[in-house]
């Protein structure tokens, strides 16, 4: 199997490596492969592209509907964990090191969790991948996102409950080009809402407004990182 991905490892890598990978423009890798580390904030940049990711938590009930308002996680000990699996989220002293749901009868310690990714220029959030995912458990919310007047989060629309494309033991993948609802902007959250959701944020890629898109090359490079998580 491990010879097999590798395989289809040095395909992806070639069909990449054509000019037309220019479309897709941007791959953030979350994967840190030194000491694990937890902050409030991270900051990453590619090319000319600056992606601030910050923790924040809510609660909402099986309706969907708002419960409690978005927090920011501040706490010392607590914030975004950063490790060789990619970012998981500590938003409590009980908490598991992954981004998961929580029960909406119990905000203080058992919060829905989710990552608010801010670029410093607009841009199509174009594919997402993950890590630890439970086929056919985890399902992702994806949301524009806002601020009021007053500073506080408001996100303008959201895509429920987003399944997971899996070709690879414990990674998945979503591709926003396959959905009508377009995420253009400069802010984005990334949530889970689901007693099930407990995973960790791999990789994502966006392309800038002005850039054609290349759905098929947005998959190869997913999967590419796929592959090299898959063969370690």
């Amino acid at each position: 199997m491990r010879l097999n991905l590798r395989k289809y490892g040095v395909l992806a890598c070639a069909l990449l490596s054509f000019n037309s990978f220019a479309s897709i423009q941007y791959i953030f890798d979350f994967v840190n492969d030194d000491e694990p580390t937890i902050s409030h904030e991270l900051d990453f940049i590619e090319q000319d592209l600056l992606l601030s990711i910050s923790a924040w938590t809510t609660s909402h009930n099986s309706e969907q509907e708002e419960l409690e308002p978005w927090q920011q996680v501040l706490t010392d000990e607590n914030g975004i964990f950063y490790a060789d699996r990619g970012l998981g989220l500590f938003s409590h002293l009980e908490d598991s090191p992954f981004i998961d749901g929580g029960s909406s009868s119990d905000y203080s310690e058992d919060p829905d969790e989710g990552f608010l990714l801010q670029f410093n220029k607009e841009v199509s959030l174009f594919g997402i991948s993950f890590d630890f995912i439970t086929e056919g458990e985890d399902d992702i919310n994806i949301s524009m996102v806002d601020f009021a007047s007053d500073g506080s989060l408001v996100l303008t629309q959201t895509l429920f409950d987003v399944e997971l494309f899996s070709p690879f033991d414990e990674i998945g993948f979503i591709i926003l080009d396959a959905f009508e609802m377009s995420f253009t902007g400069t802010n984005f959250m990334i949530w889970v809402d689901g007693d099930d959701d407990s995973l960790s944020l791999l990789d994502v890629v966006v392309t800038r407004v002005s850039a054609p898109q290349n759905t098929l090359l947005c998959c190869l490079a997913l999967c590419m990182f796929g592959i090299r998580r898959a063969s370690k």
